[in-house]
């Protein structure tokens, strides 16, 4: 489960009570101990556990290793403390890992289950001004390493993006029915909530745009 669910606050108190070489034998409590800190702004203690975890993997070999390699990806992508400025460049090292090598990458919300892509999860706010170059020359890449959580995000954040910055009202709406219609192919919720929040906020603002006029 991903921490836009919840999953790792609600159960705190247990991983604080577990033992500290239990937790160390497996990568996902490990993985779950560095996003957990993070979750609550503890820096030193995440990356305390991410390192722990980074040996895990150079230590053993197999599927303990792939294991151990995915959740360390999962965290460079997801650990809020880090941002979100190395995220491209991580993104682009992932495929030769998960497709080359047989791993994947834990499921994760890349919203935190707001409705919003570019500052849902993180703040991708300072990817808006290339938003268009982004979305043709990466937006696959992003799509393929996600999954099923890629499905319908790069419409979604270029569609939020673009109203943002007072684009067109049609291209956006396009943009983000075209995004939910993805989500309806085996992506999630969480996608197309986004896409259905950003469109209500269009079509408030159009409303209240209308009224004003009229008045």
């Amino acid at each position: 489960m991903n921490p836009g669910n919840g999953h790792y606050y609600e159960l705190r108190h247990y991983y604080f009570k577990m033992d500290e070489r239990e937790i160390a034998d497996s990568p996902v409590l490990m993985a779950g101990m560095s996003m957990l800190y993070s979750m609550l702004m503890d820096e030193e203690k995440s990356e305390y556990w991410y390192e722990k975890l980074k040996a895990f993997a150079m230590s053993v070999k197999g599927g303990g290793r792939r294991e151990a390699q995915s959740r360390l990806a999962y965290l460079d992508i997801g650990l809020p403390h880090r941002g979100s400025r190395d995220v491209l460049a991580i993104m682009k090292n992932i495929p030769a890992l998960l497709f080359d090598k047989g791993n994947h990458l834990p499921e994760f919300c890349v919203t935190s289950n707001l409705p919003s892509t570019m500052n849902g999860g993180k703040d991708f706010c300072h990817w808006s001004p290339d938003d268009t170059k982004l979305a043709k020359t990466v937006g696959p890449l992003v799509e393929r390493v996600l999954g099923r959580y890629g499905k319908g995000l790069v419409k979604a954040a270029l569609g939020e993006s673009y109203y943002e910055k007072g684009g067109d009202n049609y291209e956006v709406m396009s943009l983000l029915t075209r995004a939910q219609m993805e989500t309806e192919q085996g992506g999630t919720m969480e996608i197309a909530f986004a896409a259905v929040g950003i469109r209500v906020r269009l079509s408030r603002y159009s409303d209240s745009a209308g009224a004003t006029g009229v008045l």
